[in-house]
């Protein structure tokens, strides 16, 4: 979907479709299964994981929005 040149507004509709249900997939099924299966240790190394990411908006270097 993402190298294609033609319909390309009906390729970002399909782009996020597939997102979006990706998304709520995860939302609805997946965290729910990992917290049911992990052990305490797990999800707490899961989470330290999580807090050590460094993310800021202000890292990215196309501000697309801006233009």
């Amino acid at each position: 979907m993402f190298s294609q040149d033609t319909e390309v507004e009906i390729a970002l509709n399909n782009i996020e479709e597939e997102l979006d249900s990706h998304i709520r997939f995860e939302e609805r099924i997946l965290f729910n299964e990992i917290q049911e299966a992990a052990s305490v240790e797990q999800l707490a190394e899961i989470e330290k994981h999580h807090n050590g990411i460094q993310f800021s908006d202000d890292d990215w270097q196309d501000h697309f929005w801006e233009n």
